[in-house]
């Protein structure tokens, strides 16, 4: 059974409506730094990797569908779902992104999202928490810009790889 946009907000259990909320600020923040970094331009893919129960429960919970949203710029805060299923659908029908709305790149959550399920941790974190999300920018000819790993801790919260 699949989840849609509206079912996260109308949803009464905390655990559905909490899950994707993490993920989604996680790839609004990863985009907004990239931006900082003068690097959304010389993308041109964004791979997202799912770590313990967020590789574990994602897609039941709508987290790859968060992640996306959170790609396009969208705010996790947004309760109207309608135009932002529209977004979403938009994107996975043209299998691209217009990342902060305003670079627009290859997409397609079957390639570009994984889940490792049989990985806790992502690989060389300093932080040891089992719901880790890492974004990795690339340019033209593969080599990655900018990556960075952020932890859903609870309540829609995340902390970036070794913060204190």
């Amino acid at each position: 059974m699949k989840t849609s946009l509206f079912d996260l907000y109308k949803s009464a259990s905390v655990h559905r409506v909490r899950t994707p909320w993490a993920p989604w600020r996680a790839a609004r923040t990863f985009l907004l730094t990239l931006d900082a970094y003068n690097l959304l331009i010389p993308t041109v893919a964004v791979h997202v990797d799912l770590y313990g129960s967020l590789a574990l429960t994602g897609a039941g919970h709508g987290t790859d569908r968060a992640v996306i949203l959170g790609l396009l710029g969208e705010e996790a805060s947004k309760l109207d779902p309608t135009p932002l299923t529209a977004s979403l659908n938009r994107s996975i029908l043209s299998a691209t992104l217009s990342l902060l709305g305003r670079h627009v790149v290859p997409f397609r959550p079957e390639q570009h999202i994984l889940f490792h399920r049989d990985q806790m941790i992502p690989p060389g974190a300093r932080t040891q928490h089992p719901n880790g999300i890492r974004f990795t920018a690339s340019d033209v000819i593969g080599t990655p810009l900018f990556s960075a790993t952020y932890f859903s801790i609870g309540g829609g919260f995340i902390v970036e790889d070794g913060a204190t």
